[in-house]
């Protein structure tokens, strides 16, 4: 594969075949190099950024797994890259992005249940920007009596003492 990447440098494929067959022989950190240099070649090539990303997280290094990560859930529409963005950056502690990242999610989505979770737990100090997660939460889990109460208990801190008694009853 080495000699094949040599005699056409400048080429993706070849270089992409050799990260691939590195990594089957558990070679990770010439694999991470190989996969670095596809992306000279090719500066948004997902794949090149979410095995950049494997690598790292494998490594234990999310921070900088995140800026591949990323790459991936911007190049497209795919729910799961950027719940994937979404959850990482929520699990660093960066709340503005993780917000945007979750927001994104439900914008592809709009019914996904994981993205109001986050989004009412990420915005709790703001009774107000999480009241709509907060109802898609408990009328997407109607059996569920906590969902119920935290319904009550937001609506009642944003002073709706009737919407607050209606999602009480529904205990």
């Amino acid at each position: 594969q080495q000699a094949v990447t040599e005699a056409n440098p400048a080429q993706v494929k070849p270089w992409k075949r050799y990260a691939r067959t590195l990594e089957a022989l558990d070679r990770g950190a010439e694999a991470f190099q190989v996969w670095r240099q596809v992306l000279r070649l090719d500066p948004v090539d997902p794949q090149a950024h979410g095995r950049l990303a494997e690598l790292l997280l494998g490594q234990g290094l999310k921070a900088l797994a995140v800026v591949h990560i990323r790459a991936v859930a911007e190049a497209g529409e795919d729910k799961g890259a950027w719940r994937r963005l979404a959850r990482a950056l929520t699990e660093l502690s960066r709340t503005g992005e993780a917000v945007a990242a979750w927001r994104r999610v439900l914008e592809i989505s709009p019914g996904e249940f994981e993205a109001h979770t986050a989004l009412a737990g990420l915005l709790e100090a703001d009774p107000a920007e999480a009241l709509a997660h907060v109802r898609a939460i408990a009328e997407g889990t109607p059996k569920k009596p906590e969902a119920w109460r935290a319904l009550g208990r937001a609506l009642a801190a944003l002073g709706d003492d009737a919407g607050a008694v209606e999602a009480w009853r529904r205990v």
